[in-house]
């Protein structure tokens, strides 16, 4: 079901992982996304198309959290976001 109230979805998600988010369009529960930007919340199927992309493409909001994940999708760069760790004793990068 749709949240009730208007708090961040994200932070939504992290503080209670267990109630279920769902497209802001059509209803679906399966491969959401949130918007980084706005927090809307669109679904993707398995061809890679839905309503996230359509909000990406109307809004041009590069950046959704992909809930099943916890990752952070660019949808200008087509991939995921990756942050690069170090090492701080010498330097290397961490994987």
């Amino acid at each position: 079901a749709r949240w009730c109230d208007s708090t961040c979805p994200v932070c939504r998600f992290q503080q209670h992982p267990d109630q279920t988010s769902c497209c802001d369009v059509c209803g679906q529960t399966e491969g959401i996304y949130i918007c980084l930007v706005c927090s809307f919340i669109g679904c993707i199927n398995e061809e890679g198309e839905g309503h996230a992309l359509q909000h990406f493409e109307a809004t041009s909001h590069a950046y959704a959290l992909e809930v099943s994940t916890q990752r952070v999708w660019d949808w200008a760069g087509n991939g995921y976001v990756h942050r690069l760790l170090y090492n701080h004793e010498d330097g290397k990068m961490v994987e």
